[in-house]
């Protein structure tokens, strides 16, 4: 399926997403605008992290949306739609390991972080006015900063050395794919083929959890996108991405 998009590219920036939230303010905007840098400054990930990437290695981009029929309080499915359609694509080029989505929206090559998504949303009254979708994919880097926990790229997994342009193309196609599904109201299937991608589902594993390391499984998502855990006393509670630590 082709989708109209438009394609704003720049050679440095702070953070893709900052950029794109001045370039809705400027009422320049339009549904499906992906802006990509060669370098982000200050790339921005999940809880005020940092993204470091390499200068003209990796994909560093964000995805201006303005969500069709999804309420405030459905906000995570964007999420869904758009962690499945980077798992779709990193399973077509890795064939030979396993890929899975690190709720919220992280994915991993085994244990290795290979892409991360920062999704920024606007609401006013009971309407999401717009989305921003950032993500940073490691595509071609295989030298990291000593701080940067246990990164991956396609090229460390696969040998290749890729043309950004064209996989940022292959990317897109995917994504846009599974938020068409989801402006199209295929909620069950997306809700499902998130959570068969989710790392560590039914899993005893350990975590820390306000401080405190716990042993816990991960049962599912609640409607609003909190992460459902089951302790070993059978108590379940859902917990926000501030509140858990995985422990690899």
């Amino acid at each position: 399926m082709n989708h109209t998009l438009r394609l704003i590219q720049l050679d440095t920036v702070d953070s893709t997403n900052t950029y794109a939230k001045q370039h809705i303010l400027s009422g320049k905007a339009q549904h499906n605008d992906v802006i990509i840098a060669q370098t982000q400054t200050h790339g921005r990930g999940q809880n005020q992290n940092q993204w470091i990437a390499e200068s003209g290695q990796n994909l560093t981009f964000s995805i201006v949306i303005t969500p069709k029929n999804i309420l405030p309080n459905q906000q995570f499915l964007i999420s869904q739609a758009v962690a499945v359609g980077i798992a779709e694509y990193l399973k077509a080029n890795i064939s030979t390991q396993t890929v899975t989505i690190k709720w919220p929206n992280d994915h991993y090559v085994d244990l290795n972080k290979i892409c991360g998504t920062l999704i920024e949303n606007s609401i006013f009254g009971n309407t999401l006015t717009y989305s921003i979708i950032g993500i940073g994919l490691n595509v071609n880097q295989t030298h990291y900063a000593e701080n940067v926990p246990n990164p991956i790229s396609l090229q460390s997994i696969t040998g290749k050395i890729y043309d950004l342009h064209s996989e940022l193309n292959n990317l897109l196609q995917f994504i846009f794919d599974r938020l068409e599904q989801l402006y199209n109201g295929h909620l069950e299937a997306l809700q499902s083929e998130y959570l068969q991608n989710l790392l560590f589902l039914n899993q005893w594993r350990h975590y820390i959890y306000n401080t405190m390391t716990i042993e816990a499984q991960i049962t599912g998502i609640t409607e609003y996108g909190l992460l459902q855990i089951k302790d070993k006393s059978g108590s379940v509670f859902s917990v926000n991405n501030k509140e858990l630590v995985y422990l690899f």
